[in-house]
């Protein structure tokens, strides 16, 4: 077995008159000729639970091994032994796998953390009791500030009880920071709350992405949300992506949305999920479909409507150039179909990559594979993906597209 080398150091004389001599442990055989750059760097590699218990190692470990900490990933395992204060570079905090029940302690821990780490900018979490699951027990002070991207759930019809105004006012006041905001499970039924919350959307200018989601439940919407969709467009210059589902009572709100955002042209991504409940025809001025003409940064288009007509897609093919990418699904409520002329308005699409149809199906689809080579032989170079997708999903792949291209042009 070898021995370890040991220096000696005279530490004076004894009342011997001997010097006395103590062992001391050669530099390169310790922790501490790691620089403290070398140990972030090395410590970086483990867990924050793993942290936890190397953190007694040494004072060097102790002062370092949270420094290259900028995320946290909160579940129920964690949340009794998380250890805040010495994480001072987070950035991140993702607390979607913590149970519903603990989700106020969550936050209260979050509360403690952002007294000494001001570089969180993001919190992910399902809030599936609403938005008071991000304030104190008063409902008066708000734990999350300062957030650059925030996902929650009203809860679909316990809306009205975890959701104020006040509460959202508050919300909004600490967070104009927020960059990208989802908002799920929206219950419509009172109209008040609904005009009011999104009123004060409009004051987030630093938005770049949307998205808000009307739940099922409710499908007796029957107010306009257009003015408070045309402020957003006014105030949040900066909003890029846009994103709305909702199902409405009447074709009236519906072409209230479409009128509305065409006062945000700067969007280049777009989806839309706009339904009826009724299956009866809508009695709608296809003139609901001029509002496209007004995003002429459009890359990204998705669509899911109640109706569906060949001026949709001439409006489309006439105004959206720099279309690179169009998703269209039809349920077997919509009222229209989807037949050669408007794959006809596709092909004039240059720029387009990818075209996928969805249907149900019950939904009617007229085209054959004659029409499908008509348009394949017809569009831009640059189409890269086309699906058709009901049962059975039919893809026609780069590959694909290409044979059917150096194919002989069909005779009419």
């Amino acid at each position: 077995m070898a021995h370890k080398k040991l220096k000696t150091e005279k530490n004076g004389t004894t009342d011997k008159g001997k010097d006395s001599e103590q062992p001391q442990m050669d530099a390169k055989d310790s922790l501490d000729r790691f620089s403290d750059d070398l140990c972030q760097h090395l410590l970086s590699y483990l867990s924050l639970e793993d942290r936890f218990r190397c953190e007694c190692v040494s004072k060097q470990w102790q002062r370092v091994i949270y420094e290259t900490i900028d995320e946290i990933i909160i579940n129920d395992n964690l949340l009794d032994k998380m250890k805040t204060k010495n994480c001072a570079n987070i950035e991140t905090i993702d607390c979607r796998y913590v149970r519903s029940k603990l989700q106020r302690q969550v936050f209260e821990a979050i509360d403690e953390l952002l007294d000494n780490c001001l570089n969180v900018r993001q919190i992910d979490c399902d809030l599936i009791y609403g938005l008071d699951s991000v304030f104190d027990e008063t409902g008066n002070q708000c734990l999350a500030k300062n957030l650059q991207k925030y996902e929650f759930g009203f809860g679909g019809r316990l809306f009205a009880d975890h959701f104020t105004d006040h509460m959202f006012t508050t919300f909004v006041a600490n967070n104009k920071s927020l960059k990208s905001l989802n908002i799920k499970c929206i219950n419509g039924e009172i109209e008040e709350t609904v005009i009011g919350f999104m009123n004060r959307l409009s004051q987030l200018q630093e938005l770049r992405e949307l998205k808000l989601e009307f739940t099922y439940e409710c499908d007796n919407i029957e107010y306009s949300i257009s003015e408070p969709l045309a402020q957003i467009g006014l105030k949040c210059a900066k909003l890029k992506r846009f994103c709305l589902t909702m199902v409405s009572q009447t074709p009236e709100p519906n072409v209230g949305v479409l009128n509305a955002i065409q006062l945000m042209p700067q969007i280049t991504r777009l989806e839309l999920n706009l339904g009826l409940p009724s299956d009866d025809p809508p009695l709608t001025d296809w003139q609901s479909f001029d509002s496209l003409k007004r995003w002429p940064k459009l890359t990204h288009l998705s669509l899911n409507l109640w109706q569906i007509n060949y001026k949709l897609f001439q409006e489309i093919a006439a105004n959206e150039p720099n279309l690179r990418s169009l998703d269209m699904e039809i349920d077997s409520w919509s009222y229209g179909q989807i037949n050669a002329f408007c794959l006809d308005r596709m092909a004039s699409l240059r720029k387009l990559q990818s075209l996928a149809i969805r249907w149900d199906s019950d939904a009617n689809l007229n085209l054959n594979e004659s029409d499908i080579k008509a348009f394949v032989l017809k569009s831009s170079p640059k189409l890269k993906s086309f699906r058709l997708i009901a049962g059975k999903c039919m893809k026609y792949t780069d590959k694909r597209i290409h044979e059917m291209r150096n194919m002989l042009p069909l005779n009419h």
